[in-house]
Parts: C-alpha cells; structure tokens; sequence
C-alpha cells in the first residue's frame, strides 16, 4: 500500500504539473512510433513503442492537475470533518444529526454528478 501523500509531495507534484508546457498535448502516430506534440506541434515526447503509454502520457496535462484539486478538496472535507467530530460532549441526537447535516453540505459541495 503507498503512503499517504505529504503537503511537500503534493506541492512538488503541483510545481512539476505547472512546469510542463501548457495546452492541450496530441499524439502524432507514425511508422517509427508514436510521438508527442504540444499545440504548436513541437514534439514533448516520443517515440512511445506502445499507443497506450502515449496516450496516458497526452492525457496527464489535463489529469493531473485535475487530480490535485480534487486531493485538495478531500483534504478539506477531511480537516471539516474532523473539526466537526472533534466536538465535545455531543450528548444529544440532535447534536449527532446537526453534525451529520454538516458534514453532508461539506461533502456534496460543489458535486454536480
């Protein structure tokens, strides 16, 4: 199983992502192999011996930095619900209720799915 990600994993993943040359990336499949372009058609990558590995590799630009939000959104929930359930002296249904509401809205948040 892999360690939980530290902050200075994340930000040099974060910095990495962010140094990689901008837009969208496509693949240019040739006879020698497959190859990697930027949107000015300079080549980022190649030759790529399997159209797999080229394509995972056109579509890490976009995913990512996607997947690092999304980490950073979890981590949030995460530090709202451990505030939340840090309470003291919940002695009430009420009181267990209100925090599962809570938690809830913090969760399903922004979710459009």
């Amino acid at each position: 199983m892999t360690k939980r990600l530290s902050k200075a994993d994340l930000t040099a993943i974060r910095e990495r992502a962010e140094k990689a040359t901008e837009g969208e990336w496509r693949i240019a499949d040739t006879t020698e192999g497959a190859w990697l372009l930027d949107g000015n058609d300079l080549i980022i990558a190649g030759t790529f011996e399997r159209i797999e590995d080229a394509v995972f590799s056109k579509h890490a630009r976009q995913d990512i930095p996607k997947l690092l939000t999304e980490i950073d959104r979890y981590r949030e929930i995460e530090r709202k619900i451990r505030s939340l359930t840090g309470r003291a002296f919940i002695t009430t249904d009420k009181q267990v209720f209100e925090i599962i509401r809570e938690i809830n809205e913090i969760y399903y948040r922004g979710d459009n799915e």
